[in-house]
C-alpha cells in the first residue's frame, strides 16, 4: 500500500517444499519478488540437519517447478540459467565442490575475488556458505586489504546456489543472465 518492494526468501526444506505453488500464486496476486534456495549450514562439513534436506528427486521437482514459473512470468529473482545450474546438479548431498576441480562444465566461483561477505563479528570470508570452513581474518584486527587478500586463498570452485551463481553469472557478464537480470529489475520499477 506504501510503494514498498518486497522480496521473500523461501528456503526449501523437506517440511515446506510442497509450497512453491502456494508461495506463486501469493507473489503474482501481491506481487511480489520471490527467491527459493536449499538449506546451507555454517561450518556444514559435519553434516548436521540432514533431516532438513529433501531428497535429490524432490529438490530436481522443486526447480523444474520453479523455472516453469519462472518462464510463465512469475516474479522468480535470479536468472534461469542459476535455476537451470541448480536443477542439473549432480548431487545435492554435496552442496559445494571444494579443493577440486568438477567433473561437469560448472559456473566458475567469484567468492574472495569480486565479491565478499564480512560477518557481524569484522571476520571476512568469500562468502558466506564458507563460514566454519574457511580461515578468515577480522577485518577490525587486520585492516580489510590483509582480510580481503586472504580470501584469494579460497578452494571453493562451485556450488549450487542460486543467488550466488546469478551473482558469479553477471561476473562473467554472461549475455542470458545479464538480460534476465534488466528484465527483471524494469518490471519492478
Amino acid at each position: 500500500a506504501h510503494g514498498l518492494h518486497v522480496h521473500t526468501n523461501t528456503v526449501m526444506t523437506k517440511n515446506n517444499i510442497r509450497s512453491i505453488d502456494h508461495i506463486m500464486k501469493l507473489a503474482k496476486e501481491i506481487g511480489f519478488v520471490t527467491e527459493f534456495n536449499l538449506p546451507f549450514f555454517l561450518g556444514e562439513r559435519d553434516g548436521t540437519n540432514q533431516e532438513l534436506y529433501p531428497t535429490d528427486e524432490e529438490c530436481r521437482q522443486a526447480w523444474a517447478k520453479i523455472i516453469d514459473y519462472k518462464e510463465k512470468g512469475y516474479p522468480v529473482l535470479f536468472s534461469r540459467k542459476s535455476h537451470q545450474y541448480a536443477l542439473d546438479w549432480p548431487n545435492y548431498s554435496q552442496r559445494l565442490i571444494y579443493d577440486t576441480i568438477p567433473d561437469f562444465k560448472y559456473i566458475k566461483c567469484y567468492a574472495g575475488q569480486l565479491m565478499c561477505f564480512i560477518d557481524s563479528d569484522g571476520m571476512v570470508y568469500p562468502c558466506a556458505q564458507l563460514i566454519g570452513t574457511f580461515k578468515g581474518l577480522n577485518f577490525l584486527e587486520h585492516g580489510f586489504e590483509k582480510a580481503w587478500d586472504n580470501l584469494h586463498t579460497n578452494p571453493c570452485k562451485t556450488c549450487y546456489f542460486t543467488c550466488f551463481n546469478h551473482f558469479n553469472l553477471v561476473f562473467k557478464l554472461d549475455r542470458e543472465t545479464l538480460l534476465d537480470t534488466v528484465k527483471s529489475s524494469l518490471r519492478e520499477i
